[in-house]
């Protein structure tokens, strides 16, 4: 009977732990501080210390999206950076969420020899996490700094939110002597102000290089030999630039302009114009 009794314990101790927080060879899945999530420190895990204290840090940053504003369907690479002075591993759990709690786009997986992606269940919805591999957070810095993408939804969802813990580990393998920390960051959809068209009546409006410090290359295929007219707004719809006016070509036009002095960093929309019709593109300044 003791045996029987001794198996159900055990059995129960590891349903439990699945249930929490997958195991996901190395980094445990579920642990963000997500609404229905623990943080490690207040799940019996890495007690040593309390959440976000010692010199430590943790991050988010990313190459490409300005302001933490998302466009609908677009990938975005995505950084998050956890640090401290002296140590050598490093762990992390990320998970983006829209205002249900459910996934908010998808988490792509960048270096895979450091990160992978896994799931777990929390009140009834199944989370994808991206967290770290066996030694994927090695560091001889101080930090590691762990690189993925994610494809914003297809629609605008509203805000979203990307949770995300890390751990600064001591290395011995155990669940003592390891730092916790972790933070939050919403991402707002893109607003295109009204009365700009985003139906395109012009073939292949684009703008390079995304983000612009310098000089932008604006390219587009016409049909008409009008004078073609450009304008760009700011995301209030307020209109900040005109571009000096000329006559297209009919087929591709190729247009190199220096980044207008008064536009400070962030995001624009750019309107192009021949005739009547006219189409518009997003434009990131650095």
């Amino acid at each position: 009977m003791k045996k029987i009794i001794a198996l159900l314990l055990v059995t129960s101790a590891i349903f439990s732990m699945f249930i929490q927080g997958v195991d996901s060879n190395s980094g445990k899945v579920g642990y963000t501080n997500s609404p229905g999530e623990a943080n490690c420190t207040n799940s019996g895990c890495h007690t040593s210390f309390t959440y976000n204290t010692g010199t430590g840090s943790i991050t988010p940053s990313s190459s490409d999206m300005t302001g933490w504003i998302y466009t609908p369907g677009t990938t975005y690479n995505m950084s998050i950076t956890v640090a401290k002075t002296s140590v050598a591993l490093f762990g992390v759990d990320v998970e983006i969420l829209d205002s249900t709690g459910a996934n908010a786009g998808t988490i792509n997986v960048t270096d895979a020899a450091k990160t992978q992606t896994a799931s777990v269940m929390v009140s009834g919805k199944s989370r994808n996490n991206l967290t770290h591999k066996s030694g994927g957070g090695t560091s001889s810095s101080g930090a590691a700094t762990f690189n993925f993408s994610w494809t914003a939804p297809a629609t605008d969802v509203g805000n979203v939110t990307m949770y995300f813990t890390g751990n600064a580990s001591d290395n011995l393998n155990n669940k003592t002597g390891d730092y916790i920390y972790g933070s939050s960051q919403v991402f707002t959809p893109v607003v295109v102000p009204s009365g700009i068209s985003e139906v395109s009546q012009l073939h292949g409006l684009t703008i390079n290089p995304q983000p612009i410090s310098n000089t932008m290359t604006i390219s587009f295929y016409s049909q008409s030999t009008e004078k073609m007219n450009a304008i760009i707004f700011d995301l209030s719809g307020k209109l900040v630039y005109s571009l000096e006016s000329k006559n297209a070509v009919i087929g591709e036009n190729i247009l190199s302009i220096a980044k207008p002095e008064n536009l400070t960093s962030g995001i624009y929309f750019l309107q192009m114009s021949i005739g009547n019709s006219n189409t518009t593109s997003k434009l990131i300044i650095q």
